[in-house]
């Protein structure tokens, strides 16, 4: 389909049956990401943002709602039907000491789709590991290491390095610097900006921290209870956020004279079994009017972006 976005999600929604409970985990999420582009999605733990990210890449099953890529649908499609799919789509786990088998050395690892996917054996096989090694910044000397000899920055490069051995078109990286250290997080941050423009990678990159954000991202989707309450361009969601839990999460991150704000008026994220009627937000909101308690606000168009907010109609 020409003209069509790298991804376009509309309506997407997955459930989980717990019991005689329904628990909606993503709720009528939609939104486009451009190839070359970095779509940050943001919110705090427990909203659905790696529920969202596993549904698009046919890792969990979806209730309802599309999910295209350059405009073939990918929703509904069975192992076989994933398979041409497969090396366009690779996401990239927050722990890699969870998603790279220990029994592997870094050569197998980053090889094992290359032999499945291209059919590469031998010498062949060895060069390309050796180029992709290189390529986030390994040394291919150690690729008879086995993961438990590597850092964990370094362990998450194996990871991207997998990843991208397929040639995907869409990234999805689900945390991954979340477990890593300051300068660790700046030296992965940079490498995936490196091979975006390199490669023309369209990112979706899940995080609860919108520090890491700002130095990566060219959009944000803002997410709380299973929908998508704001997404904007970067530059302007940070300037000038329009829903009030994103200027709450903003007011979290660190600034060099400024304190932290609390983390909310109203306590704890309430459960997602039972959410609030009208805004899910209005609970913990210090705007919020008697009618946010009432009434379920729609998604509003706003300066390039879209905000889900009573008080913005």
């Amino acid at each position: 389909m020409n003209g069509a976005p790298l991804l376009s999600v509309r309506g997407l929604s997955v459930d989980f049956a717990l019991g005689e409970a329904r628990l909606r985990a993503v709720d009528r999420v939609s939104f486009d990401l451009e190839a070359g582009r970095t779509l940050a999605l943001v919110g705090e733990s427990g909203c659905g943002k790696s529920t969202l990210a596993r549904a698009i890449a046919g890792l969990l099953p979806s209730s309802e709602g599309s999910v295209q890529l350059r405009g073939d649908e990918l929703l509904g499609l069975s192992r076989r039907g994933w398979r041409p799919f497969r090396r366009r789509v690779q996401m990239v786990f927050q722990d890699p000491d969870a998603s790279l088998n220990p029994r592997m050395n870094a050569s197998s690892l980053i090889g094992e789709p290359l032999v499945v996917h291209q059919g590469l054996r031998g010498a062949r096989l060895d060069e390309a590991v050796c180029e992709l090694m290189e390529r986030v910044g390994l040394d291919p000397a150690l690729r008879t290491r086995f993961p438990h000899a590597f850092s964990g920055g370094q362990r998450q490069r194996i990871g991207i390095a997998r990843a991208l051995a397929v040639e995907p078109e869409l990234l999805l990286c689900d945390e991954v610097t979340s477990a890593l250290d300051v300068s660790i997080q700046a030296q992965i941050l940079e490498l995936l900006r490196g091979l975006q423009d390199q490669l023309g990678l369209g990112i979706l990159f899940i995080t609860h921290d919108l520090g890491v954000v700002r130095h990566l991202a060219h959009d944000v989707a803002v997410m709380y209870l299973g929908e998508l309450v704001e997404r904007a361009p970067a530059d302007r969601l940070f300037a000038e956020p329009s829903h009030p839990y994103s200027r709450l999460l903003l007011s979290a991150v660190p600034r060099v004279g400024h304190r932290p704000a609390a983390q909310a008026d109203g306590g704890e994220v309430p459960s997602p079994l039972a959410p609030p009627p009208g805004c899910r937000f209005h609970p913990r909101c210090v705007e919020g009017v008697e009618r946010c308690a009432r009434e379920v606000p729609e998604e509003i168009d706003v300066a390039e972006g879209i905000v889900r907010c009573l008080l913005r109609g």
